[in-house]
């Protein structure tokens, strides 16, 4: 019993669920970044993980604006925007594993505030259990123009939990 959706009881964190199979192939098309003044937020109290997400995000910083709130940011939540200001939410896990989403993706897209970023389960997992299109994933790369090259040396990596 393991969130890898291979196992023989699967315990995901959370599942996307359209109400009809016809919603799945409706496009909506909504201006996510209309009206808002910030460009990414991270919510992040585990530091030293090991597929380096705070670095990552830090060096994204470089690039767009990034705000890291909690234990290993600079900003507390009374430092930070309010979300409904923001474009993107950085759901970066703390292992990339092939199928480990948690909390941190179904809680952004539930919100439909902001775009999910999404670092940790391949893009293939996150289709089987998120929303799509609607989302972006790193693949252990930056996503903006001008920040190729950047990526700081073993970003990206981190082995599973669970066998």
């Amino acid at each position: 019993m393991t969130y890898k959706h291979d196992s023989d009881i699967v315990t995901p964190y959370g599942k996307w669920v359209y109400n009809t199979s016809r919603s799945r192939k409706v496009e909506e098309v909504r201006d996510m970044a209309e009206g808002k003044t910030l460009d990414a937020l991270m919510r992040v109290s585990h530091c030293g993980a090991p597929n380096r997400r705070v670095e990552y995000a830090m060096e994204l910083s470089k690039v767009i604006g990034v705000d890291i709130v909690g234990k290993c940011g600079f900003l507390t939540d009374a430092d930070a925007g309010e979300e409904k200001d923001y474009r993107f939410y950085l759901a970066f896990e703390n292992h990339n594993c092939p199928d480990y989403i948690t909390e941190k993706f179904f809680n952004v897209i539930r919100g439909g505030r902001m775009v999910p970023v999404v670092m940790g389960a391949t893009k293939e997992a996150y289709s089987l259990f998120g929303p799509q299109p609607g989302l972006l994933h790193t693949r252990g790369r930056f996503l903006w123009p001008g920040s190729a090259g950047l990526l700081p040396q073993g970003v990206g990596g981190g082995s599973c939990g669970v066998q």
